[in-house]
C-alpha cells in the first residue's frame, strides 16, 4: 500500500483528490473533500485504471483508513489476509 499526492479529478475536472492510496497494481482508492462539513470525505476507487466507483460498503473503507493511522502494521496484515480470501 502506498499513499500518494492526490491526482484524480471529479465533478467535470473541478475537484482534485486529497490523496490517492495505491493498494496494489489493480486497485487505487481516491479520497475527496466532501460537501457536508470540513471533516467530510468522499471515497472512490478504481480497478485497473477504469472509471471511479463508490464502494458498496463505504463504512469499511473509512474504518480501515482511520485505523491505519494508528495501527499501520495490523491493518496491512488484515488487508493482505482479505486479499488472499
Amino acid at each position: 500500500m502506498e499513499i500518494l499526492e492526490g491526482s484524480k479529478y471529479r465533478n467535470n475536472n473541478t475537484q482534485k483528490s486529497i490523496m490517492d492510496i495505491k493498494i496494489d497494481d489493480n486497485y487505487t482508492i481516491y479520497v475527496f473533500q466532501g460537501n457536508i462539513s470540513k471533516n467530510d470525505i468522499l471515497i472512490k476507487y478504481s480497478k485497473n485504471g477504469k472509471r471511479m466507483r463508490t464502494p458498496k460498503h463505504i463504512h469499511w473503507v473509512i474504518d480501515i483508513l482511520l485505523k491505519e493511522q494508528k495501527n499501520h502494521n495490523d491493518v496491512i496484515k488484515f488487508i493482505q489476509c482479505m486479499q488472499k480470501l
